[in-house]
């Protein structure tokens, strides 16, 4: 049987940005990938909030940075 975990109990993890990677270069187009990826987190972020599910987003602008969570 299949539990419904409360809102306050989930997370939702953005998309890494995996296009910035030297492998993926080979692999995709850039930033068409990176656009992809940008809408994607975009739109997952919304349906969080509008649910108030915590969202960590890993996707990662300043490589120089540690991640932030807030949860």
């Amino acid at each position: 049987m299949i539990q419904i975990m409360p809102d306050e109990k989930i997370i939702v993890l953005t998309i890494p940005n995996f296009s910035a990677t030297p492998y993926s270069s080979r692999l995709t187009q850039g930033t068409l990938v990176e656009a992809v990826i940008i809408q994607y987190n975009k739109i997952i972020k919304e349906e969080a909030q509008s649910r108030n599910i915590k969202v960590v987003d890993i996707f990662g602008n300043d490589t120089t940075k540690a991640i932030e969570v807030s949860i």
